[in-house]
């Protein structure tokens, strides 16, 4: 939505009113960052009809001709512009809190949708390391920009979460555990804004070929942790 937004917004293309999801408190939250007058929301619900004397339906925003299931394949025109417009929105906010240099993302508050069951035995290999776990769900949009943006190494297990390395630094460490998955979203996010991409990744040829179920729970192989970990000493 925001990177159609963008479109609109670097054509100058003016709307009285402006269509879209709208049922969750993180999109408000980032339609406000993104200097949406909440006036002129109509939110979107299923089966509701429009009237108007013209309606504005910005084309899609995929980098490629086909569509690749389960990923996104942003221009990188529209990531930039996404990128500053909410990076100034969160300039002058006083946080009161220091965000650290290295951070693991949880996924704890997944209410089971891919769980990670072990996860704790996971994060053992990190804090040691000067890693502090967050739970995104926990964080407003705002906190979830400011903390990606101050990181210098993050690890994360693949999920919507780390959409905002859209916001890191150039040359921040992203290190995604893709357990199982084939996705390739974040690495091509990663390429276009120069940030240093990792995957541990315990998925076999098997998993590959045929993919895996996204809402499955399921642990990770803690030999791929130790793996990485060893091939990285420098984290």
């Amino acid at each position: 939505v925001l990177s159609k937004l963008s479109l609109l917004d670097m054509h100058n293309i003016e709307y009285d009113y402006l269509c879209v999801p709208y049922f969750c408190e993180f999109m408000q939250e980032s339609l406000d960052l993104f200097r949406i007058d909440r006036r002129k929301i109509i939110p979107l619900t299923v089966g509701m009809c429009i009237q108007a004397d013209t309606i504005i339906l910005p084309t899609s925003t995929s980098q490629e001709n086909n569509h690749a299931r389960c990923a996104n394949y942003y221009i990188d025109f529209l990531l930039n512009h996404t990128r500053k417009k909410m990076l100034d929105s969160i300039e002058n906010i006083d946080f009161k809190r220091d965000f650290p240099e290295k951070i693991f993302i949880s996924r704890k508050d997944s209410s089971n949708r891919r769980s990670i069951p072990n996860e704790d035995e996971v994060f053992d290999f990190f804090k040691p390391l000067g890693f502090q776990r967050y739970e995104l769900t926990k964080l407003s949009v705002a906190e979830k920009i400011a903390l990606f943006h101050h990181a210098k190494t993050i690890v994360s297990f693949v999920g919507a979460g780390s959409t905002s390395i859209l916001f890191c630094k150039p040359k921040t460490h992203y290190i995604e555990i893709t357990q199982k998955m084939v996705e390739a979203t974040y690495f091509f996010i990663a390429d276009k804004l120069d940030i240093k991409y990792s995957s541990i990744n315990d998925s076999t040829v098997a998993d590959l070929l045929r993919g895996s179920p996204l809402s499955s729970s399921a642990s990770l192989s803690l030999y791929c942790v130790k793996k990485f970990l060893k091939e990285h000493p420098e984290l």
